[in-house]
């Protein structure tokens, strides 16, 4: 295998599939090749390496492990033989991916400082600022305000957006995908915006706006990727808050299932967004009364907590991983009554969990699955096999704020009110149980609310459309 993918051609055609993998998010594959081509890249050093960390940051960025990719393109940016006079269009995409990796990590002030550069790079080789530049400056802008608590400033940013957004029509008028995010970007500053008026009628006034923006998006998305796709799933999440702002519970319920069940789905899932999309399912299906309709949830938390384990989350984060054991024993209850034992199983489950937290905080089998980058590329058929098998893919920010001692009073307490009482015996239609009609609902009801006094897992404003996305790769 490394003598076939050492030969000229080969090593090339991988380094492109990388980003063929990464356009149709396949992320898992993309970071297995990366990590298997790195050390013959490294070997060869020059444009090879260079190519691969371009996309190589890209993979990092996705998976949320932000500070890797930072140093993965600091490193890269050694690499270019170039100044920005020489090579401005170049520059100006390095400062804007730079941009996009400090907004990661929420350095906001450091983003604006690269998206400034963008603008300034251009003005030095007389060129106008560009509607991505628009763009990410009405982002940044709305951070900035929030972080800083002036939140009046957010109609600025959505200027700046939508100012975005008209110059993206006229210069890239075939460009769907990019309108979309914009779009998106929009509907979030709109959303935000209502969040903090004080007036309900101006307040509605801002939803209905971001309803309109997202709605536009969301069309968009269905129509160009389908329903499965991650910006789809991620559209559909906005969307459906911004009904359910406007107290429009049916319109949100569907959206809050699809963004679910995308999320559970794709390589790059999350714990804290699983966690945080099954509480807004149960809270629309409550608003609304439909506690029936909380079994359409099955299939994606069942496919969501198989992915998260073959990815050992449930060993590395066993916390959060326990937490979100908790919201779904919650959620049976919700469901129906009848689900009391499935409950009790889950939250015994998750007390196994949290003891394993309070032994380890890692599971040792994480650091020794992972394929060693920069090692030694020749190793023989066996090991080459062993490396295949023990390979298991990993993402950033899968934790939840957990309090671990609260968690597990609350989950005791649980497991005492369910164990106190006994399933009621079936009755005739018409009929009543005297001793379990009021007793039971009580027991449910307390068993969520004290699963939501543990975790957290809201989402802060403006991170939950996935800007990485947008992470430029150079040609």
């Amino acid at each position: 295998m490394t003598r076939v993918l050492g030969q000229n051609r080969n090593l090339g055609t991988a380094i492109d599939l990388v980003g063929v993998y990464l356009k149709n998010y396949e992320i898992d594959k993309a970071d297995r090749l990366c990590a298997r081509i790195n050390p013959l890249c490294r070997e060869r050093g020059g444009v090879w390496l260079f190519k691969l960390l371009n996309f190589y940051t890209t993979v990092r960025m996705k998976q949320s492990r932000y500070q890797e990719s930072l140093d993965m393109y600091k490193e890269y940016e050694t690499l270019i033989g170039f100044s920005p006079d020489e090579a401005w269009e170049l520059y100006d995409t390095v400062y804007r991916n730079f941009g996009w990796i400090y907004t990661s990590l929420h350095d906001y002030d450091k983003a604006l400082e690269y998206f400034e550069k963008c603008v300034q790079v251009k003005r030095a080789n007389g060129v106008q600022a560009h509607w991505f530049d628009q763009w990410d400056l009405g982002k940044t802008h709305a951070r900035l305000s929030l972080q800083r608590g002036k939140a009046e400033n957010l109609e600025l940013a959505l200027q700046l957006i939508r100012a975005g957004l008209v110059m993206h029509r006229h210069a890239e008028p075939q460009d769907v995908i990019m309108r979309c995010k914009m779009l998106n970007s929009a509907g979030e500053c709109a959303a935000v915006r209502g969040d903090f008026c004080t007036d309900r009628e101006v307040s509605n006034g801002w939803y209905d706006q971001a309803i309109e923006l997202h709605r536009e998006s969301y069309d968009m998305y269905m129509k160009v990727l389908g329903p499965s796709k991650p910006l789809t799933g991620w559209c559909m999440e906005d969307l459906a808050g911004a009904y359910n702002r406007r107290e429009r519970y049916e319109d949100a319920k569907l959206l809050f299932l699809g963004a679910l069940k995308v999320e559970c789905s794709k390589d790059i899932i999350k714990l804290s967004s699983m966690a945080r999309l099954l509480d807004s399912v149960l809270e629309v299906h409550k608003a609304a009364g439909d506690s029936e309709g909380l079994a359409a949830c099955q299939d994606a938390i069942n496919i969501g907590l198989e992915n998260l384990q073959r990815r050992r989350i449930d060993r590395s984060e066993a916390a959060s991983y326990a937490a979100l054991l908790q919201k779904i024993a919650s959620l049976l209850l919700v469901h129906d009554l009848a689900n009391r034992d499935g409950a009790i199983s889950l939250l015994e489950e998750a007390l196994s969990y949290l003891s394993l937290n309070s032994r380890s905080g890692v599971d040792p089998l994480d650091q020794r699955a992972q394929p060693a980058v920069g090692a030694s590329p020749r190793s023989g058929a066996g090991e080459e096999q062993e490396r295949q098998e023990l390979y298991i893919p990993k993402a950033g920010q899968q934790e939840m704020e957990v309090n671990a001692t609260a968690l597990r009073l609350s989950m005791e307490e649980q497991l005492r009110g369910l164990r106190g009482w006994s399933s009621p015996p079936l009755r005739q239609e018409g009929a009543a149980s005297a001793g379990h009609a009021e007793a039971e609902p009580r027991v449910a009801a307390a068993a969520v609310d004290t699963a939501v006094a543990a975790t957290s897992c809201r989402p802060t404003h403006f991170e939950v459309v996935d800007d990485v996305d947008d992470f430029t790769q150079v040609d």
